[in-house]
């Protein structure tokens, strides 16, 4: 999808498919130990959340060049850790393995997106606006 036809972040399917998998990964919080709760779950809904929260701010700084891929980069950061968050839970066996996998793949897919975004970040950004 081009760019002209997205007109807020929330179309962005970067921006959904993150949102959709931090609702996952919130999903299988439930499934951690009790002595897990602040050492596990809180670092990694953290991280998943602010995927998408750094893609809706990266979409607001596309104004300028080094804002945006910033932005964009620190998405992809986020994704990273929380990739390594789940495959701790899945290692640790808090999380059932084929759920934890997918949504592993989910953030794959993100990470995969934002670098697409990132190489192509002169045709998302404003110009002359």
């Amino acid at each position: 999808m081009s760019r002209d036809f997205i007109s807020k972040y929330q179309e962005l399917r970067v921006y959904q498919l993150a949102f959709e998998a931090a609702m996952s990964l919130r999903e299988l919080e439930y499934e951690l130990p009790e002595r897990e709760k602040n050492l596990l779950a809180e670092p990694m809904l953290l991280a998943a959340r602010l995927v998408f929260i750094h893609v809706a701010a990266a979409w607001h700084k596309r104004y300028t060049y080094r804002a945006f891929i910033t932005g964009i980069s620190d998405a992809a950061a986020q994704a990273a850790k929380a990739q390594s968050w789940i495959e701790f839970a899945v290692t640790c066996g808090y999380f059932d393995a084929e759920k934890g996998q997918e949504i592993y793949r989910q953030y794959d897919e993100i990470i995969t997106a934002l670098g697409r975004m990132s190489e192509n970040a002169n045709a998302w950004l404003l110009r002359g606006k």
